[in-house]
């Protein structure tokens, strides 16, 4: 995820808390933390937290990579690529030879 989207989302979860908007530095800081999360899986934990949570997490990159190992979990099909089974001796149709 890029940093802009980052902001973006990190915005409206403090409007949707009702909070102050925080110091560019911190998300800086935050998004340093969690940029390895990809935007798909941002927006639905920032959904995620809004149902969870009844106040913004104080600890928030922490709240957010939760969010991104439930999404994994939730969603296992969004992290692997599908591939086609062979009939292949060598590999046994798995496409990995050991």
């Amino acid at each position: 995820m890029d940093y802009q989207t980052f902001e973006n989302l990190i915005n409206n979860l403090f409007l949707f808390f009702q909070r102050k908007q925080p110091d560019e530095k911190l998300v800086k800081l935050w998004f340093s933390k969690t940029n390895s999360v990809p935007t798909e899986a941002g927006k639905w934990i920032c959904s995620w937290i809004c149902k969870e949570y009844e106040t913004i997490p104080w600890n928030l990159p922490k709240v957010f990579l939760r969010g991104w190992h439930l999404y994994k979990r939730e969603n296992p099909m969004r992290m692997t690529k599908q591939y086609e089974r062979t009939n292949c001796p060598d590999c046994s149709g798995e496409g990995i030879l050991w």
